[in-house]
């Protein structure tokens, strides 16, 4: 609308009332209204193709188009512009018709003075402002929105075609409990009832089903209205599947500080007894015979014993991660490292019969690292790999290390059982474990993967069952001085 005048199109093929519409405009506004007539439709179709106009007054009775038909084409060709339709007395069942069309208002011929023709005109932009204002708002909004009548959907906006995956096509006429998981339904269908009984609607969150079988959480909040007459239900919907996720991290992350707290004051009164116990059982297996009956006790002692250490050492690493920051850096090989792990490995894998090849990249710099945490990651990493391999008929074991860019890379890959999807997700949750009591503590790749975050590094798994499995270590060549 021009901030000068409102310009008007009239199509209208009774000159006379052309002129005294025209008459009407000039004594309201005062040069305010700027108007072009025409007295056909495809002449009006023309200058609304080539011109720009705030308002069209459309007579619904013209020479090459008659009744709602006229509407629908203009409503195609200037969808943005307010219209408002004339008609004689006897069509206002077709004016109000009109209006569920599309129209701003209308007006009744020969029922119009300048004052109402000035208020109708003015009030169609305003009206079609806000609606344009509100169906953009409704459209771009980041939360869904629906309108459900007869328990079917009517109305989806974008958003909420989004957070379901089903499209507007496919919702238009969907039950609308068809998305919600059947176990939230009755808490669904009981909430709308009571919302159109005129109870006080309260945000709820419940279950949907999107269109490719995902569980998703939502937060609605519904309101009962007049949809073409009728009640409906107009709702607003939030996917908060994330924020939920966020919450229970949380919630595991308070759990496992506890649980660490509580790991530290347990290892910390335990490991002097058990270092007690084993220094006793060594000493007693020192100085008796491998003959005498109580050697192998002794000896089953020692190793029970050492066990039990080693668990309780496993917690406090966990539970006392500034241990790692406290260890020095230096420049390291992994070649060196992964020689020592090897050596410390070798009784079992000869034992195991497991083949262990290794190709190490030429040139591969050291790098700064933390040699104990270092040397921990790959000793477990191996290990595990050797557990794997137990009911493998092929055992091997390949160690692969090279330069990548700014990065040395370091995968450990096995010929073993493999991991199952659902357990390859958690293999990194503390005390989680698959191996049977006394074979592990839950705790190895946890701590593997905190040595090697802190080293500003990445660790990262691929199995398949019956395949086998791949651990990669990424780490950066320059940490706190560089590489050499």
């Amino acid at each position: 609308m021009s901030a000068k005048y409102i310009k008007i199109l009239l199509l209208e093929d009774d000159p006379a009332y052309t002129r005294l519409l025209q008459k009407m405009l000039a004594v309201a506004g005062r040069g305010e209204y700027q108007i072009e007539c025409v007295d056909r439709l495809s002449t009006g179709l023309e200058y609304l193709a080539q011109g720009e106009y705030d308002v069209v007054l459309l007579d619904l009775g013209l020479p090459d188009s008659q009744g709602l038909d006229t509407l629908d084409k203009v409503c195609a060709r200037i969808p943005a512009v307010p219209i408002v339709v004339m008609t004689g007395i006897e069509d206002e069942t077709l004016a109000v018709q009109a209006i569920r069309q599309g129209a701003q208002d209308y007006l009744v011929k020969g029922d119009i003075d300048s004052r109402t023709l000035q208020r109708v005109l003015r009030y169609a932009i305003e009206r079609k402002q806000a609606e344009d204002l509100l169906r953009s708002l409704i459209l771009s909004s980041p939360v869904g929105i629906y309108i459900v009548q007869d328990g079917r959907f009517k109305f989806v906006n974008p958003q909420f075609q989004k957070d379901t995956g089903y499209n507007e096509n496919e919702l238009l006429g969907m039950d609308s409990l068809s998305l919600v998981v059947p176990g939230d339904r009755e808490m669904v269908r009981g909430n709308a009832v009571g919302m159109l009984k005129g109870e006080r609607s309260v945000p709820y969150e419940y279950r949907v089903t999107t269109r490719a079988g995902d569980i998703k959480w939502v937060l609605e909040i519904a309101a009962s209205i007049k949809y073409g007459g009728t009640r409906a239900t107009l709702g607003y919907f939030m996917d908060t599947s994330e924020r939920r996720k966020i919450q229970l991290q949380m919630a595991k992350a308070e759990k496992m500080s506890a649980v660490g707290m509580m790991a530290a004051g347990v290892a910390h009164e335990l490991l002097n007894p058990m270092m007690g116990m084993l220094n006793f059982a060594q000493y007693c297996l020192k100085h008796t015979a491998e003959d005498d009956r109580r050697y192998p006790v002794l000896q089953g002692i020692e190793r029970e014993t050492g066990r039990c250490a080693d668990i309780v050492r496993n917690l406090m690493t966990f539970s006392h991660r500034e241990n790692e920051a406290e260890e020095e850096y230096q420049l390291e090989s992994f070649t060196t490292i992964i020689d020592r792990v090897v050596k410390l490995l070798s009784y079992r894998i000869e034992k195991d019969h497991v083949l262990l090849t290794r190709h190490i990249a030429e040139g591969t710099p050291r790098i700064l690292m933390a040699v104990n945490g270092m040397q921990q990651v790959l000793l477990n990493l191996v290990s595990n790999a050797l557990d794997a391999l137990a009911e493998s008929q092929r055992k091997e074991i390949h160690l692969e290390l090279h330069r990548e860019g700014d990065f040395v890379q370091l995968t450990v890959a096995d010929s073993g059982c493999g991991i199952a999807p659902e357990i390859l997700e958690k293999i990194y949750e503390p005390f989680f474990t698959t191996k049977p009591v006394g074979r592990g503590t839950g705790l190895g790749l946890t701590i593997s993967r905190n040595i090697i975050n802190s080293l500003g590094g990445d660790i990262a798994c691929q199995s398949q069952p019956g395949v086998g499995t791949t651990f990669t270590i990424i780490l950066p060549l320059e940490r706190k001085g560089g590489t050499k």
